[in-house]
């Protein structure tokens, strides 16, 4: 069953909905939204290729999200990423 996705999200529960999410699950975010594949982010911070993929997964369901693509979405939603004009 795939999970109902969220279209729109008022300013003052952003700050609730972050905190929705473990020290770790930010951090794999975090890594993930700044371009690491999931093999780096293993290496990088010493851990299991399934807890990284775990922790993905877990923050996709948190956030009613399907794909890589509704990650990224949600994440400059959230604050966790910023877009730069002169990129584009």
């Amino acid at each position: 069953m795939k999970p109902e996705r969220t279209h729109s999200i008022k300013p003052a529960t952003l700050t609730t909905m972050n905190r929705m999410l473990t020290r770790r699950e930010e951090q794999i975010l975090k890594m993930l939204l700044a371009e690491y594949t999931q093999p780096e982010i293993c290496k990088v911070l010493k851990l299991h290729c399934n807890t990284v993929s775990d922790a993905k997964r877990r923050v996709m369901e948190k956030w009613n999200v399907l794909t890589m693509v509704g990650l990224v979405k949600e994440g400059i939603k959230r604050g966790y990423l910023e877009l730069e004009e002169d990129h584009f």
